[in-house]
């Protein structure tokens, strides 16, 4: 998906089809959450994608609708079970809808707030999000009554998308910016977003190792499934050429993790590290992660 362009895939029957476009595409902050449906064949009422840009315009805030911020890809109605369900016969039958935009829209910090967010799916119909820009807070998303919910003042101890291991019982995520190169694990009850505080990691670990003090200015969390995770770290660096011009390169370095439990599931939480691969650019560069 990109400039408003959306692609659905079916692995089932191997089909794929361009989908209706976004009003207007959305920017390098956008978060994207999907809603899967346990059986499509019979119904797609549950089937969504959700795509917030986290830049809003000035002026979109007050729950008020902005097409070009908050949207959600949805099907009309039923379907014929005998056909893919990205055929061109029901192409029409999906379209984008505008939701409410985030109550901080029009806080003037809201740009700062984008670069400074964190996320995660609670549950199959409540999307909460964070910032750790002060007065921001955390929100809650209700995704079947399109309502906001202010959580409390503080922010979610992780950086980026949480993600949520089933066999773990357990989210995985990116740490914050004081520790970059480190992979973080919660545990987070049905009502934590009724506290007064912000939920406590379980387990944290460093994944990368570095020989100077590099720190990372871009970091993405790729989950693999089944506790596996390939961590993307994003770094520049000044080098001089013919003595008097800088040179900018840019390079990242690819992590592949594991996040698992001793004693057959029962036991602590471990990180197990594997190879770390680390490439350099130039001028080509890679503008984003799916």
């Amino acid at each position: 998906m990109g400039y408003g362009r959306t692609t659905l895939i079916d692995t089932d029957f191997n089909s794929v089809v361009p989908m209706p476009p976004m009003e207007n595409g959305k920017g390098p902050n956008c978060i994207c959450f999907s809603i899967p449906n346990p059986d499509p064949l019979i119904s797609l009422d549950s089937q969504c994608l959700f795509v917030l840009d986290l830049l809003v315009p000035p002026g979109s805030g007050n729950n008020s609708m902005n097409p070009s911020t908050f949207e959600f890809l949805t099907h009309l109605g039923s379907m014929d079970a005998s056909r893919p369900l990205v055929s061109s016969h029901f192409n029409s039958n999906w379209v984008w809808r505008d939701l409410p935009v985030p109550p901080f829209a029009d806080d003037p910090v809201n740009g700062r707030a984008a670069m400074n967010c964190s996320f995660m799916l609670l549950d199959t119909k409540t999307m909460c999000i964070s910032s750790r820009e002060e007065g921001i807070g955390t929100y809650t998303f209700d995704m079947v009554n399109h309502k906001w919910s202010r959580a409390g003042s503080w922010a979610l101890p992780f950086c980026g998308k949480a993600e949520y291991v089933p066999n773990l019982k357990l989210w995985v995520a990116l740490s914050p910016p004081s520790s970059p190169h480190g992979l973080c694990a919660l545990d987070l009850p049905a009502n934590a977003m009724d506290f007064e505080s912000p939920p406590e990691l379980l387990r944290a670990w460093d994944y990368l190792h570095l020989l100077d003090d590099e720190a990372p200015y871009k970091r993405h969390l790729v989950n693999l499934g089944s506790g596996k995770f390939c961590v993307i770290s994003f770094f520049k660096t000044l080098k001089t050429k013919y003595v008097v011009e800088n040179i900018e390169d840019e390079s990242a370095v690819f992590t592949g993790l594991e996040v698992c439990r001793c004693d057959d599931g029962e036991g602590a939480v471990w990180m197990i590290e594997h190879r770390s691969k680390r490439y350099t650019f130039g001028r080509f560069g890679i503008h984003c992660i799916l």
